[in-house]
């Protein structure tokens, strides 16, 4: 019997639509294909964000815990700083020392991004892209059995846990 936990990778296809400029900006950057699943997937979330606004030249603001939460990745900033240099634009302040940095609290202010306007266009593409799917993302810990998201959240209902007095835990149905 293995001891060791097995967490089981598979991979699946996201779909998008981007300007065709961005997409042929970020086929072009020094990515992995992991990292270019990621970037692809934080900018249709950013583009969704400014659609809601209705107005492109804003900032969203997205806090590091976003980043880890929705990339399930705690080395967000190894993609995210390549698309800083030709991708998007982080809001910016000017100290009094005439210095120029990222306007943000920790904290407090989540730093804030938008797309460069020169990569937005009225030409749009489709966008196919994989993205790992860890087991491990998908499942939750009840007692000591890791147990399937999708099973708990469709079937709650009729799933019933009893601890036993020795710790044992038995799944059965009402």
């Amino acid at each position: 019997m293995n001891t060791h936990p097995l967490t089981v990778v598979k991979k699946k296809s996201q779909h998008t639509v981007l300007p065709r400029k961005l997409k042929e900006k970020v086929d072009s950057l020094p990515l992995t294909n992991i990292q270019r699943g990621k970037a692809y997937k934080f900018l249709s979330l950013l583009i969704r964000k400014l659609c809601m606004e209705e107005d492109f030249s804003e900032y969203i603001a997205l806090s590091q815990n976003y980043f880890r939460k929705v990339f399930h990745d705690s080395r967000y900033h190894d993609w995210l700083d390549i698309l800083k240099e030709e991708i998007i634009e982080t809001k910016k302040i000017t100290l009094k020392s005439s210095e120029v940095v990222e306007y943000y609290i920790p904290d407090k202010i989540p730093k804030s991004y938008r797309i460069k306007e020169e990569l937005l266009s009225d030409d749009w593409v489709h966008v196919t892209y994989r993205q790992k799917d860890s087991m491990e993302e998908n499942t939750i810990l009840l007692a000591t059995k890791r147990v399937n998201k999708q099973i708990v959240y469709e079937d709650f209902d009729e799933l019933y846990i009893e601890m036993t007095g020795n710790g044992q835990e038995t799944s059965m149905e009402r």
